[in-house]
């Protein structure tokens, strides 16, 4: 009820609220207040036990509960909105992906720019073939939040919190929060303000993968939309040594996709934080913060979440993009 969570409720105003859920009793006491007459839960699994009030669920947990809060409401044939990344990793995707074919219901997940105008027309500039076909693709966003190498570095970036480590020090838990609750799954580990409030815990591997994961599904959306792209044959990725604790601030992957039908063979980069494409320089790319850049064998669109241009323009001169 708090964070993404308040924001998809206030999303769902029109509907009728019959239970809300959340780990802290500060963010359930807000959302009460908007509704009164909906059940108050602090455990999601409590909810399922009135299955027969409902006929959908939102699930806005952290990146770790997401799996264990929608595979109930799909065996109970729910209807669900999960907000992305739909699971904290591939294995799960995978059930889910299967207890839904099962359920025969209405689910989405919450990439929200996806459903966008400016989206919408990029995937038809693409799937159009305005810049012809499309062969290397890079993804990139300028966050640099997670491990770094120095306090310094953490404080460029505007990260929220820095820390190379697990903690060994023992914070006061919150009022109102449970926190065994809001571990679920993960290792049990005392409590430190440096997990919570979110976006903090999203940095440790143990409740989520990073600004790739926090990010990634927003913006490589949009290529693997446009390009009807299915499974790469191969992912590579680089960027600081592993930590066993914690997500790296800066790396990049690249993932490698075989040609299949009218789509040639595909590079696609993913770039984070202060590793920006190369191609920037060698291309005389418009050096914007964040974005996803398709190279064709016609020219290049250059696209963020509001806006998109085609370069390099000279090259369009007298092209009409549709109304």
């Amino acid at each position: 009820m708090g964070g993404r969570g308040g924001a998809n409720l206030k999303g769902l105003g029109g509907e009728q609220i019959v239970a809300i859920c959340d780990v802290n009793k500060v963010n359930l006491a807000r959302a009460a207040a908007m509704f009164p007459e909906a059940r108050q839960f602090q455990d999601f699994r409590r909810v399922f036990d009135h299955a027969g009030e409902f006929d959908a669920v939102a699930v806005s947990t952290c990146e770790h509960t997401h799996a264990f809060a929608t595979l109930p409401a799909l065996q109970l044939k729910k209807h669900v909105y999960c907000e992305k990344p739909l699971t904290y990793n591939v294995h799960e995707a995978r059930v889910i992906r299967e207890a839904a074919a099962r359920a025969g219901v209405v689910t989405q997940m919450g990439t929200q720019i996806h459903a966008g105008d400016n989206y919408r027309r990029v995937v038809e500039h693409i799937q159009g073939g305005v810049i012809g076909k499309v062969s290397e693709c890079h993804v990139w966003v300028s966050r640099a939040w997670g491990w770094q190498a120095s306090e310094a570095e953490a404080t460029a970036a505007k990260d929220i919190v820095f820390t190379q480590n697990r903690q060994t020090t023992v914070d006061s838990v919150p009022e109102g929060l449970d926190w065994d609750l809001w571990l679920a799954p993960a290792p049990a580990r005392p409590f430190n303000n440096v997990y919570v409030p979110g976006p903090k815990w999203y940095r440790w591997w143990d409740f989520g993968n990073g600004t790739m994961s926090d990010l990634g599904s927003h913006w490589i959306d949009l290529p693997f939309w446009a390009l009807k792209l299915k499974a790469p044959s191969a992912i590579e990725a680089s960027g600081p040594p592993v930590h066993a604790e914690l997500a790296p601030a800066s790396m990049s992957a690249r993932y490698t996709y075989e040609a299949e039908g009218d789509q040639p063979a595909l590079s696609l980069t993913w770039h984070q934080g202060t590793l920006k494409p190369e191609i920037w320089t060698s291309k005389g790319i418009p050096q914007w913060d964040n974005g996803v850049l398709f190279i064709g064998d016609k020219g290049m669109l250059l696209a963020d979440y509001s806006k998109f241009t085609l370069l390099p323009e000279d090259k369009f001169v007298g092209y009409t993009p549709p109304p």
